[in-house]
């Protein structure tokens, strides 16, 4: 009879804890200004791109594409954080969003996503600091492939 009761005083703790989780999560106050946020830094990246392929093509150099590099790298730390619950296509206080909620499903995927992007520009950098222009038109090339595998799965095409 004790061992049912703690089974079933464990269950409810259990119970307890992710109803207690699932709250803590809370969306922010304003979601729009987060979606902006967001919108914000994938300006940065696009610019970092755009400043890397005009490096290969000689109407920008490495030193300056690799300024825009570094300010998307740094981007790219908190980027996960700007997707939380509440942001996404749709939810509350959201007027415009192009994030999908199958995010908050795959979460882990996501942010693996972002992993492989900040090693994308990481590579990037590297092939600037070279000023190999054949070496970062391909990595240009990755990243924006990198950029491509989250867009395709958790982002909503234009309307």
């Amino acid at each position: 009879m004790n061992r049912m009761r703690n089974a079933l005083s464990a269950t409810a703790l259990l119970g307890l804890a992710a109803c207690t989780t699932l709250t803590e999560e809370r969306s922010p106050a304003n979601p729009q200004a987060v979606v902006g946020q967001r919108v914000a830094m994938m300006k940065t990246f696009g610019g970092a791109l755009g400043a890397a392929t005009n490096q290969t093509q000689g109407k920008a150099t490495a030193a300056a594409a690799r300024k825009n590099i570094a300010a998307a790298r740094a981007q790219l730390e908190g980027a996960p954080s700007l997707f939380p619950r509440g942001t996404a296509l749709g939810d509350r206080g959201v007027t415009k969003s192009r994030a999908l909620s199958t995010i908050f499903l795959n979460r882990s995927d996501f942010e693996a996503k972002f992993d492989a992007l900040a090693g994308r520009f990481a590579e990037l950098d590297a092939a600037l600091a070279k000023n190999a222009k054949a070496e970062t038109a391909k990595a240009v090339a990755d990243t924006r492939a990198a950029c491509s595998a989250c867009h395709n799965k958790y982002r909503a095409p234009e309307e």
